[in-house]
């Protein structure tokens, strides 16, 4: 047997007799030359959080957000607002919104645009300061786009447009192009570019008259853009949520982690998030979500709220979800050793989105009380110090 067929056989020994050993005692140590208080043990133990984890929220402005959002999807709706300076001399004019993705199961496809009938601040606005009472509820253009088979299949390459009425085209003579773009299609969500891409931003496509002069073509950006929501019902209370523009953080902390021996080393410590696929809405884009931990001198207010917790400024982990995922797992261990050698410093976590202004997507965790078998837990693989 030659030397190089020696050293794989070897190596595969030793591979070997490492996995076997994982779950009982420290790796590397041989047993006959230390005495058994030496030696620690590796182990695994679960932790459920504290009773005082919870969902946080509060809605969003979305003014500085790269996404227009309209549609109607599980009780939330979205609507588009958009604000042009005053152009003289409109003969014609056209509406034009680059389409980033469609999203949802619906099959019918009615966008309507609308008269927005007093002023609103794109860093201000929300449901709350914009009413329905706003806007005319009838519709001032005619939409062209393509088939909605083709925008579900073209994500960044068809465009929505509105050719404006000829009537209100006249009424722009002593007015500015402020109008509203809604979408009542049950099960559909439409993401149109923002302002905030310059490359794919909307605008205003003109036919304007000069005296003397031939009629010219001319294109506007807009002034001022932003999307609102509204939610018909409540989401479950039963539930922990992270998402977008309508803003929901989780809250969790694991303060039972002081029944570890002191000085324990943990190896890796995982929290691992069921979904509740039911209230989830989540596109083709991923919802990108991180874990931030929180500092302990931030919980001596009466109740927590996102509006006063204080967090560590580096996240702990991120985990971009898919539209089809069941589980999210965030990766903690150097977050358990710290609250493990000093518990004094344990807030917490928050688990919220990385960009909580760009869209409307929403991810549902399970609890304790929605599903047991499904609650969070963090998970922890750990060595004893030696002797216990």
């Amino acid at each position: 047997m030659n030397l190089s067929r020696v050293l794989w056989l070897f190596l595969v020994l030793s591979l070997a007799l490492s996995a076997c050993n994982i779950n009982n005692e420290p790796l590397g140590v041989r047993r006959e030359l230390v005495d058994e208080g030496d030696l620690g043990k590796i182990l695994k133990k679960a932790f459920r959080p504290a009773p005082d984890d919870t969902t946080l929220s509060r809605v969003l402005n979305t003014g500085r957000s790269p996404y227009l959002v309209a549609g109607e999807i599980q009780n939330l709706t979205g609507e588009i607002l958009l604000a042009f300076s005053k152009i003289a001399g409109i003969k014609q004019a056209k509406l034009v919104l680059p389409v980033h993705l469609v999203a949802g199961p619906g099959s019918s496809f009615n966008p309507s645009v609308h008269r927005v009938t007093r002023a609103w601040q794109e860093d201000t606005v929300t449901a709350k300061n914009f009413q329905i009472s706003d806007y005319d509820p009838m519709p001032v253009g005619r939409a062209v786009f393509p088939s909605l088979d083709s925008l579900r299949k073209s994500v960044d390459k068809d465009t929505l447009a509105f050719v404006l009425d000829s009537t209100y085209v006249q009424r722009l003579a002593n007015d500015s192009v402020n109008v509203l773009i809604r979408m009542m299609d049950p099960g559909l969500m439409l993401e149109l570019h923002s302002r905030q891409n310059g490359v794919k931003a909307p605008f205003l496509e003109i036919l304007q008259t000069r005296a003397g002069k031939a009629d010219t073509t001319l294109r506007f950006a807009p002034l001022a853009d932003a999307f609102i929501f509204r939610r018909a019902l409540p989401l479950p209370e039963d539930r922990l949520y992270v998402g977008n523009g309508e803003r929901r953080l989780t809250y969790l902390r694991f303060s039972t982690l002081d029944s570890l021996p002191a000085n324990a080393t943990v190896n890796r410590a995982i929290l691992t998030l069921h979904i509740d696929r039911e209230h989830t809405f989540i596109n083709q884009d991923g919802l990108v979500s991180a874990g931030f931990l929180v500092n302990a001198d931030s919980l001596k207010v009466p109740k927590p709220d996102s509006l006063y917790f204080s967090l560590i400024a580096n996240a702990t982990s991120s985990n971009t979800l898919s539209k089809d995922a069941d589980m999210a797992e965030f990766n903690l261990t150097l977050s358990a050793q710290a609250w493990i050698n000093s518990p004094e410093i344990n807030g917490g976590l928050t688990i919220e989105p990385t960009a909580a202004f760009w869209d409307l997507q929403r991810v549902a965790f399970h609890t304790a009380a929605s599903n047991p078998a499904l609650a969070p837990k963090l998970t922890l693989d750990y060595t004893t110090p030696p002797g216990k």
